[in-house]
């Protein structure tokens, strides 16, 4: 009978938790937005930072990596669930993450109706970057040269092409590299 009791709580939180897995395929910035970071925002946005994750698998370097996307998810630490010992009383709890495809967001499934547009301004935000009407800053640089500017040598963007072995080699690798140049 004493088996059937449920423990005491060692700690009492008044947010709703998420549980959820950092393992699979992240190291990959495709899958870690696709299998992670986007079904997270989903699952999350509506509480505007008040939920907390109970990570499993956490990975630290994807932590550090994404750890503007995260802290901006949830106002509370992450909690790694491999590792903690406590019983955790929350008064809700969401176990895996809502996904709706492969970098995708089905606004009639999602709380909001967020759509991609909402998780493209969201990182936008996060990262603060400049809104959509003010331009990128290198083609601004590249106005001012251009109008009177000082330096005559027009800035470009950077741009880095990665030629993957096996399935997913680019075939034509030397004409993508002529269209780039």
């Amino acid at each position: 009978a004493q088996s059937l009791v449920a423990p005491e709580c060692t700690s009492r939180h008044a947010v709703p938790a998420i549980v959820f897995a950092m393992n699979g395929l992240t190291s990959n910035p495709w899958h870690d937005f696709s299998d992670v970071l986007i079904p997270l925002f989903i699952t999350t946005r509506a509480y505007d930072g008040e939920i907390q994750f109970l990570v499993t698998d956490l990975r630290p370097w994807f932590v550090d990596k994404y750890h503007l996307i995260l802290t901006n998810l949830s106002r509370y630490d992450i909690i790694d669930f491999n590792k903690d010992t406590g019983v955790r009383c929350y008064p809700h709890i969401i176990v895996g993450l809502r996904s709706h495809g492969d970098l995708s967001i089905d606004p009639a499934r999602a709380p909001h109706n967020y759509t991609m547009l909402d998780f493209r301004m969201y990182i936008r935000d996060v990262f603060s970057l400049p809104p959509e009407g003010q331009g990128i800053p290198y083609k601004e640089t590249n106005k001012k040269n251009k109008n009177g500017g000082t330096s005559t040598e027009e800035q470009k963007p950077r741009l880095m092409l990665i030629n993957r072995a096996g399935i997913r080699k680019f075939v034509n690798l030397p004409e993508i590299s002529a269209a780039v140049q």
